[in-house]
């Protein structure tokens, strides 16, 4: 983290009366499953509310944007007339 703040003039402006309370620590990248439906009656659970997005990570990103999608492709296909059990297919 040194090595950014100080390799970066704009940084090193911007921290420079900072003082560290504590040593910096590199988070884990961690994967959390989840058993339970993303939807149900007059629902469906997309991005941040359907799964931990981490925003460091691109895989987190992907997940949110994907489900987003998936959501939308679902919810298009219930307002054209399909049954709503339907959503968990997308």
């Amino acid at each position: 983290m040194d090595q950014a703040v100080q390799g970066t003039e704009v940084m090193r402006d911007l921290v420079r009366t900072a003082k560290i309370s504590r040593p910096a620590r590199l988070p884990r990248y961690t994967n959390h499953l989840v058993d339970d439906p993303l939807g149900g009656d007059g629902y469906v659970l997309a991005g941040d509310t359907a799964m931990f997005v981490d925003p460091l990570f691109s895989t987190g990103v992907h997940g949110a944007l994907m489900s987003e999608s998936h959501a939308a492709a679902g919810i298009g296909a219930v307002l054209s007339g399909g049954d709503e059990s339907s959503i968990a297919d997308w």
